[in-house]
């Protein structure tokens, strides 16, 4: 369980790197300020445990990131075009992201998905 925990530390610090630099262009903080303000406000609300006002800020925001994450896409294949070592850990990430999903699914019994119910996982 502590190399899981290890990934994850990881994980987050690659993914806090990849956010990082695709917001030092100026463009995409001044075309996002909107959003990222939207965000700012979401965890506020969230601390303070406003529920109603926090699932509001949720909404507007994923009705109007479509861009933001378009953007945010093409950046990643942009530089994982450029760098392999940018690609090896973009490609650390989705698989972090596997494993936890699926390490969540064994802990609340839900089903695995059906690519790994046919068989496809079992090496795993």
């Amino acid at each position: 369980m502590r190399s899981l925990k290890g990934l994850q530390l990881l994980k987050e610090t690659f993914a806090r790197l990849e956010f990082e630099a695709f917001f030092k262009n100026a463009d995409h903080v001044t075309r996002y300020k909107e959003l990222l303000d939207n965000l700012v406000q979401f965890r506020a609300k969230v601390a303070e445990k406003d529920r109603v006002e926090s699932v509001s800020l949720l909404q507007q925001f994923q009705a109007n990131s479509f861009d933001l994450i378009h953007d945010f896409d093409q950046y990643i294949l942009q530089c994982s075009e450029e760098s392999e070592t940018f690609k090896y850990w973009d490609t650390f990430l989705h698989l972090m992201s596997y494993l936890e999903n699926l390490v969540r699914s064994n802990r609340e019994g839900t089903a695995l998905s059906p690519w790994l119910r046919r068989g496809h996982g079992t090496a795993c």
